[in-house]
């Protein structure tokens, strides 16, 4: 389940290892990953909204993303990523040994691990596209597309949607399933 880009993210976002955490793209979620550090940010209110509006037609996947915000959208960055829920391997369990892990005594490898939110491909430049200049209260607007790999189960894929700063922190972000469309939020 590698991906050409996987090496960019890791170098990017300073990821030594897996599985490991970002709040915001850009703060280190470190142990023992405390559920405050990230509900502490759920809920701040952001002046950017974000609709989805998507559809399959054979192994094409069009996408239009809607971007409004109550201020200017300048030095901004739209990210789009295709997702998939579902996906049955083997997977490396490093926590085999470890009596505190839910992993304990499962196996090395885990036979027939269910992998959920997997990143199957990027829509934009994995650090996303940069938003032309947008005055407040109107629309930006653009169509994306890519095909499907045969083997993904269109009814498990997702697209996450985010704005960013330059730096790659998240403003706001939107996930809706392919075939959904999502208004603003």
């Amino acid at each position: 389940m590698t991906l050409a880009f996987e090496e960019l993210i890791r170098e990017e976002f300073e990821v030594f290892g897996f599985p490991t955490g970002r709040i915001n793209r850009t703060t280190n979620w470190a142990p023992p990953y405390e559920a405050a550090d990230v509900t502490s940010m759920a809920g701040t209110n952001s002046p950017i909204g974000i609709g989805i509006r998507s559809s399959v037609n054979g192994n094409t996947l069009n996408a239009t993303i809607s971007v409004s915000s109550e201020e200017a959208l300048t030095d901004k960055k739209l990210v789009v990523y295709l997702t998939e829920d579902g996906i049955i391997a083997d997977q490396v369990n490093y926590l085999n040994n470890d009596p505190s892990s839910i992993y304990f005594e499962q196996g090395d490898p885990i036979v027939d691990f269910v992998h959920d939110d997997v990143l199957r491909a990027s829509l934009t430049d994995i650090f996303g596209n940069a938003i032309s200049s947008t005055g407040a209260l109107e629309e930006y607007t653009v169509n994306l597309s890519t095909s499907i790999n045969a083997s993904y189960v269109v009814e498990n894929l997702h697209l996450v949607v985010m704005v960013t700063e330059n730096d790659n922190t998240a403003i706001n972000s939107q996930e809706a399933k392919v075939n959904e469309i999502v208004g603003y939020e």
